[in-house]
Formats: structure tokens, sequence, C-alpha cells
């Protein structure tokens, strides 16, 4: 099977002062980085400015948080596309961050790029998303979102997960994207690995792309230690590495299986032989950690605590822990989007008209009226609970919350 395997998309959580900014707010020059600022930031960072190296664009960098949650030298760096088609991709990253003296927090997102002309069974992609329409083949695991794509009565591609997701893959024909986006050096690494040469043959592209708490699960064996660590960015951008990185996810999100009517158990069935990957290394090098993760909901209620700690208490700890876990799972837009909520619960008596009109806490309320009187044997006690008047559709809501 031909194919090209590639990262196409790299976004960081940086820590440290853009010191040069002060001496020179429109731009400046780290060695052979230029940074030119904008007149306008973006939704979370005050300055968006654009990087070149050597004469050529290289990334954009986010500074200056406009929210206290942030630390104030935290920053957000994007990688530009074409960047990570070139050979030295590493050295360069390294010498970037040897200039500007920044420091990596961590990868906020890491898209994967698998690009083909058939799967290795001699599958064309347009007669497999068939296949899944018709239910010939059906994903292995848990449901997830799919989307078949169409252009009029023609099928385009396909997309498993949802933007929110922390893992997704797409499905799209990557030659008629770049006949629209004229990107040259995708089209020159498709012919330096043999796809793209045939007349009337498409090259397609099956991308991952992974963030947030779906990086953090990835680990590496330390030949030396023995124990297994997570990895960093700059193994992510060896060849070997991301390729079995992006095996393991194929594993575990990305495998379909052909459905046989005299096997009632479907991890009875045969696995589809769509992608198969050269791996030179042992694959036991790189795989994911045995212990649970902790789910992004229970983060999210971790972060909401310790908020209401720090609103309450001024319990500056807690605050701290705060924007670390923001940061670590980069759920700064949740936060900003529910803060102002937030405090609403932390303080009643700041807006008591929003919390009884709210409907989650309405129906909150009338769900704990009716969780008593079901479960209570102490008639008197129900009895003596103060009246909750509430609209009876509300009533009707948590009745029905109650009975799922």
């Amino acid at each position: 099977m031909k194919y090209a395997i590639t990262l196409d998309w790299i976004s960081l959580n940086l820590s440290g002062s853009v010191a040069l900014f002060e001496e020179c707010p429109v731009g400046f020059r780290c060695g052979n980085f230029v940074f030119i600022v904008g007149t306008t930031g973006t939704k979370h960072y005050k300055y968006l400015a654009k990087i070149q190296y050597k004469g050529r664009v290289f990334g954009e960098i986010q500074f200056a948080p406009r929210s206290p949650i942030l630390p104030a030298e935290s920053s957000q760096l994007k990688i530009e596309n074409c960047i990570l088609y070139e050979n030295g991709l590493a050295d360069t990253i390294k010498e970037f961050f040897e200039s500007t003296k920044l420091t990596i927090k961590g990868v906020s997102r890491l898209d994967i790029a698998f690009d083909f002309e058939k799967f290795n069974d001699g599958t064309t992609p347009i007669e497999f998303i068939n296949q899944l329409s018709t239910n010939q083949l059906q994903r292995a695991g848990r449901a997830t979102a799919l989307e078949i794509k169409y252009a009029g009565a023609e099928i385009t591609g396909a997309k498993w997960g949802t933007l929110k997701s922390d893992r997704a893959f797409s499905l799209y024909n990557k030659t008629k994207e770049i006949q629209k986006s004229n990107k040259v050096y995708i089209s020159e690494t498709h012919r330096a690995n043999g796809l793209g040469l045939v007349d009337g043959v498409d090259v397609w592209r099956l991308e991952a792309r992974l963030k947030g708490a779906e990086l953090k699960k990835l680990f590496k064996l330390d030949k030396e230690s023995g124990e297994l660590t997570n990895l960093h960015l700059f193994e992510f951008l060896e060849p070997s590495f991301y390729t079995h990185v992006f095996e393991k996810e194929l594993h575990s999100y990305w495998t379909f299986l052909i459905p046989d009517e005299n096997q009632k158990r479907r991890s009875r069935w045969d696995v589809a032989d769509l992608v198969r990957l050269d791996l030179h290394e042992p694959q036991k090098l790189l795989r994911y950690s045995a212990r649970p993760g902790v789910s992004l909901y229970r983060v999210k209620i971790s972060i909401k605590s310790l908020l209401e700690n720090y609103y309450k208490n001024k319990n500056q700890r807690a605050f701290t822990m705060a924007c670390e876990l923001i940061e670590e799972n980069d759920l700064m837009k949740h936060v900003d989007k529910r803060l102002p909520f937030w405090k609403r619960e932390f303080f009643p008596s700041m807006d008591a008209d929003y919390n009884y009109m709210n409907p989650l806490v309405q129906i909150a309320l009338a769900k704990s009226q009716l969780d008593l009187l079901h479960y209570s044997s102490i008639k008197s006690y129900v009895l003596g609970l103060p009246k909750v008047v509430l609209p009876p559709t509300v009533w009707k809501r948590a009745q029905h919350q109650r009975n799922v």
C-alpha cells in the first residue's frame, strides 16, 4: 500500500515573557525570527503576531491573556502548515525556542495526515463510504457521530467525531482540496511517495485530529528505566513516533468490522483490512497507559469547585490549581463561557431573580423535592419541607428526567 504520513497541524501552549514587545510593540526580532504584531488580538489574548523565519511565514503567536485566570506569561503558538512539510522541521522548532527563550507547556492540538489512493484491500474511498452507508461495514467500539459529506449527489468525504471531541477522524479527497488551496508542497510530498502519478486517480486523506485529554493518554516506554513517560513535542516530530501514534489511534478508534449473520457476537466478526503501516520499530515502544484516565467532565467540575473556593474564601492556592487545570486541558473557552453563570451560583444573593428563573435551577429544585417524596420514609419530615412553587412544565421535565 502506497501512502504518505505527515503532521498537518501543531499548536502549542507556551510560557515565558515576550520581552521585546514592550520595547517595540509594532514588531521585533529574535534571532532569525521576526515578529510582526497586528493591530487586533483574539478573543482570549490581547495581541496576535505573525512570525517570519528567514523570509517566509513560520506561524503565529497569541500572547498577553485577557482573562486573569490564565497566567500573564501564557501564550499560544500555531506553526504554519507549509513548515510542517519541510525537512529539518525539528531543528527549526528547536531554534525558535532557543531564540525566544519561551518554554513548552503542552501540545494543545496535533493533526496527523495519512494520504493514499486505495485502501490495503483494494477498496477505493468512495466504495468504503458506500459500504458504511449500507451497513456492509460497521465501526468497532462505542458509537460516535458519523457525517457523510456530499457535493450535490457526489460523495466528497466522511467525518467521525465533532469539533469539540478530543479525538476525531476525517476522510476527504485531497487532490480536489489542493486544486482549491494551491498547496504545491503537499503535491510534491505526494509525488515523492509515488502518489498522484496516474491521471484520473485522486489522492485521498485520512486525518486524525488529537487534542486535550487525548494527547495526554499517549505514553512511551523508557528503555533505560522501563517506565512509561509522556510523549513531548520533539518526540511527536519524529516520523517513527507519530506513525506509531497514528497506528494506535486507528486501532482504538478507527477500526471497522465485516458483519457476519452467522456470528451474533461482534467480537468474532472479521476486521476490514483497510490501512497497513510499515512500522520499523517494536509497537511496544508506544502504547496507551493502562491507568484509568480522568474524564474531562471531572476536570471541569474540579475547576468550578476550585474557583468557588477562591471567590468565596480568597484561597490563592485554589486559584493557582484552577489555572493549571485550565491550561493543561485547554479549557479557557469553556471557563470563559461559564464563569459569569458560576459567579451567580457562588453568590446567589447578588442575583436571586436569575437563580430562580434559571430553568436548570428550577428543575434541580423540583427533582430534589421529588427524590425526597420518593425515598424518605419519615412522612412528617417530608411534610415539614418548604414548598417549592414552580410552573407545571418544570415538574413534568423533572419527573421525566428522574424516570429516564
